[in-house]
């Protein structure tokens, strides 16, 4: 093996052909434990070699080898900005430089242009170029200084956007396509700059200041200067005509617009789009898109619609983040060999901005030996979104450039909604290889009538209660599929759990092998309230094969570097993730939430057991559907008027065992002696009560229960039979980190949304009712709840009605008197103390139940609670 130290000669000589020193810089990558995503020779720049590594799937750093004979220490400032230029424009803000004798890290978004850490090597002893001591120094860096890229350009981007709405309201729906004409033109001319160097050609910014000219006009001639004439820009990336409505801004304006998109007022760099059409704009596009969609629009989207502040907090967090691009990227080219990952044929059919595309073209251009080998002919895009299409198409043009030198004659996305058969696939004839799609995630109330109606026709019976869009992205692009082909998808983790979802799930496992299911639902990877899933399936071949397994993921947190473990085949187990092997046939519970190997055998084990279902009734609480009128605290609620009024429960304040003598909170809750309300006698009989609800009529009538029945608008939604609700019954929180079941001995609680739980036995069995209850607070119940109920962030996970039916409990007409009693015993004692919870009685409790009703043994113990 070559040693380090000449790696990095070989690095730094600039006589070395580049296909030579990009073997070189694989080898300097493997002997000091970084991993290499991309090698930039890029002309006109000092370093003779630039490799972009990453970590976690994601860009981390760049390392820029400098010329033999050039030290360091010797470039000046201005030149060392201009170097650092190089991997702000990618978007990565740690830039490490290398020479003959030393290595330097520099955060490139730092005013102060002293590097984080130098370090000298030599043949004895060339540590300091290990990935390790980057990962520790930038440990303990300061914070930047000045916006990143994306923030920088983008802020801009949204500041004229405003700018342009106000002087020209009119023009409002062509400014996205202003923005993509800047854009283009100014890759255009820095790609040009950057190769040939000219020194007479005009710059778009010189062209707008100083001539007067028209933007449109000016853009044209820029490009016609670098030998780029109209008829070589396909038609969907510029359209001049759109540009005519922004004719009559002020040179003033033009030219600071113009500006805007040459550097930002805040920071000491260029831009510099041949640099960022390389990788960067991936990143970027996906927030551009969020930027210039129009708010007011009825689409598909991931988020609802809200005002624009609210949109624009949410900015940060609709972006497919990039590791998961990569991650799908690189699997599938593991799955086709050789030159068949080049030619294979994939498309998005909710492209976005196309990052996913961008991300499968970066790992084919990997593979192509001549100019791109077909790469852009076999992959394409469609969305719903114009703003979305338009720049899905720049962003892949300017991967076009970057990579192949031309612009493309065409860009392979086009404007659409995937879910009606006649858009999607776009060619029947073709046989897709691959499908990677992150589906927009839309309830039904959110849908148009006539989107809601193409889902219905998509799905057909498979989802049982009101589909959500990406369930039809889902059955449409399993069935594009060719046998043998991949589904690449960001689904949410209902699709694992969800009982109205078990028949799309058995569809799934009937048309397809599941390759991988990545629960990634404790992290927050999109800031909504969406917790996803990532989901690879492959269509079943005609021919008999053999079956494979199903590998699963668990992931806390370092999801890039759980996703990358899993790309090189490291199947482990740490406090951030966990990744194993399943057979298919752990598929076939009413769940996917697939146990880990050990876990297996004792799941198997209690579901043979009796279910909760089967010995107690399991209902949910009250729904008033609008909290904000029909709960008051007790205090509020009108004097002579509480016989319409019950004590509420809220979630919060439900104990493990015991619950609160009070809470402060009622809810209105229309009976007397168990018999419904009318209008008229709350109008009589409850005066304030019935002034306040015709106060908020307008509230209330909007809910979908009072659309229904309109003269009951003034009622809770769903407020149960009295004699479901009123009777000694056992409580939980729908929403837990860790489940606490309380009991409600006297019956007199109301809870909302919240299940309960009543036993079928005759009215006042206590005994029963508290022996349920500690085998609910049990170790073995919180541990099934944990692995079957769906998941939100930091490890809080759901409680429903479906679930606590299906909770395996002991068959207790086995279980000895003497157990039973001091079972009973100690649960009584515990649900009589709200204020101090006793933590002694309550373990004792729960080695009792789990070793003498579950009859489990050490082992099984250990799995319920691993730390003890």
């Amino acid at each position: 093996m070559v040693s380090g130290i000449d790696v990095v000669r070989d690095l730094t000589n600039p006589s070395m052909p580049t296909p030579r020193r990009r073997e070189v810089a694989r080898e300097f990558s493997r002997q000091f434990g970084w991993r290499p995503h991309d090698f930039l020779d890029m002309p006109g720049s000092l370093p003779v070699a630039n490799l972009v590594v990453e970590r976690g799937l994601d860009d981390s750093a760049m390392l820029s080898f400098f010329p033999s004979g050039r030290h360091v220490d010797s470039i000046p400032v201005s030149e060392r900005r201009q170097i650092l230029s190089l991997s702000y424009n990618s978007l990565i803000d740690w830039h490490i430089w290398v020479d003959r004798e030393s290595v330097r890290c520099f955060q490139n978004r730092s005013q102060q242009l002293e590097p984080l850490y130098v370090r000298r090597f030599g043949h004895s002893d060339h540590s300091g170029l290990e990935r390790q001591v980057f990962d520790e120094a930038i440990g303990r860096a300061p914070n930047p200084n000045f916006l990143a890229l994306d923030n920088a350009l983008l802020g801009s981007i949204s500041d004229w956007r405003d700018i342009l709405r106000y002087e020209i309201p009119s023009a409002s729906g062509a400014i996205s396509a202003l923005f993509n004409a800047i854009i283009l033109a100014r890759a255009v001319e820095d790609f040009d700059s950057r190769v040939n160097n000219p020194s007479s050609d005009h710059s778009l910014l010189e062209l707008v200041r100083g001539s007067g000219k028209k933007i449109g006009d000016a853009i044209m001639d820029m490009m016609s200067e670098r030998n780029v004439p109209s008829s070589a820009i396909p038609p969907q990336l510029f359209d001049p005509d759109s540009l005519k409505k922004f004719d009559g801004l002020s040179s003033e304006t033009k030219s600071a617009l113009v500006e805007a998109f040459y550097r930002h007022q805040s920071v000491p760099y260029d831009y510099d789009f041949s640099v960022m059409s390389k990788h960067a704009l991936s990143k970027l596009y996906e927030r551009y898109v969020a930027v210039m969609r129009d708010n007011q629009a009825v689409q598909l989207s991931m988020f609802p619609m809200g005002s624009e502040e609210e949109w624009n907090r949410q900015l940060g967090g609709v972006y497919t983040p990039q590791y998961i691009a990569n991650f799908f990227s690189r699997y599938l080219r593991t799955r086709f060999p050789g030159d068949q990952f080049l030619k294979a044929s994939i498309i998005d059919p909710a492209c976005g901005s196309g990052i996913f595309l961008r991300s499968v073209l970066e790992e084919k251009l990997m593979l192509a030996s001549g100019p791109g080998d077909g790469a852009f002919d076999s992959v394409f895009g469609i969305d719903v979104d114009g703003n979305a299409v338009s720049a899905a198409g720049l962003s892949l043009a300017l991967l076009h450039l970057a990579t192949l030198g031309v612009l493309p004659e065409q860009v392979p996305v086009m404007q659409g909604n995937s879910i009606y058969p006649s858009v999607f696939p776009p060619d029947a004839d073709r046989p897709l290889d691959a499908v990677i799609v992150n589906p927009p995630f839309v309830r039904t109330e959110l849908q148009t009538e006539e989107v809601r109606e193409a889902i219905s026709k998509r799905v057909g019976d498979l989802v049982r209660v009101k589909p959500d869009a990406y369930s039809a992205f889902l059955v449409a692009s399993i069935e594009s599929l060719r046998p043998g082909g991949f589904g690449c998808f960001v689904v949410p983790q209902s699709l694992l759990a969800s009982d109205s979802l078990k028949r799309l799930r058995d569809w799934i496992l009937d048309q397809a092998w599941v390759h991988l299911v990545a629960d990634l639902s404790a992290v927050r990877v999109f800031r909504s309230s969406v917790y996803v899933v990532l989901l690879i399936v492959q269509k079943k071949a005609a021919s008999e094969v053999e079956i494979p397994n199903v590998s699963v993921i668990r992931c806390q947190k370092d999801v890039g570097l759980a996703l990358d473990d899993f790309l090189e085949g490291n199947h482990r187990r740490t406090f951030s993730y966990s990744i194993f092997n399943a057979r298919q046939e752990s598929l076939s519970r009413p769940t996917w939430s697939v146990p880990l190997p050990e876990e297996g055998g004792l799941l198997d084990r209690l579901e043979s057991f009796p279910k909760l279902g089967s010995v107690a009734n399991v209902r949910q609480g009250v729904i008033t559907g609008a909290n904000e009128v029909f709960i008051l605290d007790s205090e509020k609620v009108p004097l002579g008027e509480e016989a319409v009024y019950r004590p509420l429960l809220p979630e919060r304040m439900i104990g493990r065992y015991a619950l609160p003598r009070e809470t402060g909170k009622s809810v209105f809750y229309p009976f007397l002696d168990d018999v419904p309300v009318d209008d008229t006698q709350m109008e009589i009989d409850f005066p304030a009560t019935w002034n306040w609800l015709c106060g908020h009529r307008e509230r209330l009538s909007s809910r979908a229960s009072s659309r229904r029945s309109p003269s009951s608008w003034w009622r809770p939604s769903w407020p149960r039979s009295p004699d479901n609700i009123f009777v000694p019954k056992i409580v939980v929180p729908k929403i837990v980190l860790l489940p606490r079941f309380g009991v409600d001995v006297s019956g007199k609680w109301v809870v909302s949304h919240s299940p309960l739980v009543t036993v079928r036995s005759s009215a006042g069995d206590d005994d029963l009712l508290l022996l349920l209850t500690a085998v609910l607070n049990s170790s073995v119940v919180a541990w099934y709840l944990g692995i079957n109920g769906k998941k939100f962030e930091r490890g809080y996970s759901e409680v429903t009605v479906s679930l606590l039916k299906r909770v395996p409990i002991p068959d207790l007409q086995f279980v000895p008197d003497s157990i039973v009693r001091q079972v009973v015993s100690s649960a009584r004692e515990l649900s009589s103390s709200f204020e101090e919870f006793d933590h002694v009685t309550a373990s004792a409790l729960d080695d009792l139940v789990l070793r003498h009703l579950y009859s489990l043994g050490d082992a099984d113990i250990n799995i319920l609670k691993p730390d003890i």
